[in-house]
């Protein structure tokens, strides 16, 4: 008798025969059989084995660990070490061409009095140009600076700018924030695009709109946040047909791809509206995972 496979154990081999008559024997004639397992069968090599596997895969998933904390070290170290040198070139420019530009504009309106009256012009320009200069040093030492890489950052400088840069032009300033701002970071180049953008609009609405009154609201979603210029001015139809007029050809759109362009290159978007004589809004939207959705939903704000 053959057996294709006999699982280990122990078996009783029975046999029967049957004569030409067709009579059987009586008793079936019996043998007892053990098979052996092999080595791989036996439960010590088993529990070896899973022992083995799990081992395996454990170390496995350690090196990946270990490999992704070393890779994520790496990169912070890098990026504090830009940080540092962000941090000292900001600070270089501040104390050097600050102080020099600051110079240059002081000695420029000392030293008008005492020239004659054809010189009053350079020197007024100079001294225009240097307090100019002076102005954007400032925004480039804001954007490079690390200590502003976040939301409160963005806010608190944006705020500021926008109240002193439509106060300047006669135009009221309402402030609609947040009092508490979740800690969100952003990238030194989402920020700047974010208030290069801002600014854009707020120089539009200075030179086209003739508003009243701005609106600047910041509003939070879980996984992004819109920043809303509205203005009470004439609005984007009745702007552009009259600059068109006034430079003697068709000109539409001041500088609305340009703001589309930055907010694409942070990932957002850009939405305006207007509409003649209710004036012009504008929606900046960046989305940003992790805002803390109890601050978004709570609608706690201030307003100026």
């Amino acid at each position: 008798a053959q057996y294709s496979y006999l699982k280990p154990g122990d078996y009783s081999f029975q046999v029967v025969a049957c004569n030409n008559d067709g009579g059987w024997t009586p008793v079936a004639a019996t043998m007892r059989l053990t098979v052996q397992p092999h080595f791989y069968e036996r439960g010590w090599f088993i529990a070896l084995a899973i022992f083995a596997a799990t081992a395996g895969v454990a170390g496995a998933a350690r090196h990946i660990s270990v490999r992704r904390i070393r890779k994520r070290l790496e990169h912070l170290e890098q990026q504090q070490a830009i940080e540092r040198d962000r941090a000292r070139i900001a600070k270089d420019i501040h104390d050097d061409l600050g102080a020099g530009l600051t110079h240059i504009a002081l000695l420029s309106d000392l030293a008008r009095p005492g020239v004659s009256a054809e010189l009053q012009p350079q020197l007024g320009q100079i001294s225009e140009v240097a307090r100019e200069l002076t102005s954007h040093m400032d925004e480039i030492v804001w954007a490079i600076s690390p200590e502003n890489d976040s939301l409160d950052g963005l806010m608190t400088y944006v705020s500021k700018f926008a109240q002193d840069y439509l106060s300047a032009a006669g135009i009221r300033c309402r402030l609609d924030v947040p009092a508490q701002l979740p800690p969100l970071m952003l990238q030194a180049e989402v920020r700047h695009n974010l208030f290069l953008a801002i600014k854009e609009v707020m120089n539009n609405v200075v030179k086209h709109a003739r508003a009243s009154e701005v609106w600047l609201r910041l509003t939070l979603q879980p996984k992004s946040f819109t920043l809303t210029i509205a203005d009470n001015g004439r609005g984007l139809a009745a702007a552009e047909m009259d600059d068109s007029a006034r430079r003697g050809r068709v000109q539409t759109g001041h500088g609305l791809p340009n703001l589309e362009k930055r907010l694409a290159q942070s990932g957002g978007r850009c939405v305006v509206s207007s509409a003649p004589g209710q004036g012009t809004k504008v929606e900046m939207t960046l989305g940003i995972s992790g805002v803390s959705p109890e601050l978004a939903s709570s609608g706690i704000g201030h307003q100026h």
